[in-house]
């Protein structure tokens, strides 16, 4: 949480209001990371992002349609872990492709090795 605050107010601090843009939020680079690494989608990153803004439009008394104030800040990066938490979920619902193919090499494996030894033994047992 005080890494958080720091951040914010370390790009906030000069504004006047202090408020945080989209473009704050893709420069960051704890979100390049979580992009990058697949923990995140830009989907989701844009979706969280139109959350923020207009929870912060129906709650703020500024007309600033393209920034966020701290507490909408805080509240996005609650959403975002929620939206990582989805993805990761989803993630471990989907079997990865490769087991799979794997699997039918396995049987193809075992179905030729069977094949070979009823060759070699004439059908019959060792």
């Amino acid at each position: 949480l005080s890494e958080i605050n720091e951040y914010f107010n370390s790009l906030t601090a000069s504004r006047s209001p202090p408020l945080y843009s989209f473009t704050d939020l893709s420069n960051w680079s704890d979100m390049k990371e979580l992009l990058a690494e697949g923990q995140l989608t830009k989907e989701g990153l844009v979706k969280a992002w139109n959350e923020a803004q207009t929870f912060y439009r129906a709650t703020s008394k500024n007309n600033d349609e393209t920034s966020i104030d701290y507490e909408t800040f805080m509240r996005l990066n609650v959403r975002l872990d929620l939206i990582m938490d989805e993805i990761e979920a989803q993630q471990a619902q989907t079997p990865p492709q490769k087991e799979e193919k794997v699997e039918e090499a396995g049987e193809d494996v075992e179905s030729f090795f069977r094949s070979e030894f009823k060759k070699l033994t004439n059908g019959g047992r060792l």
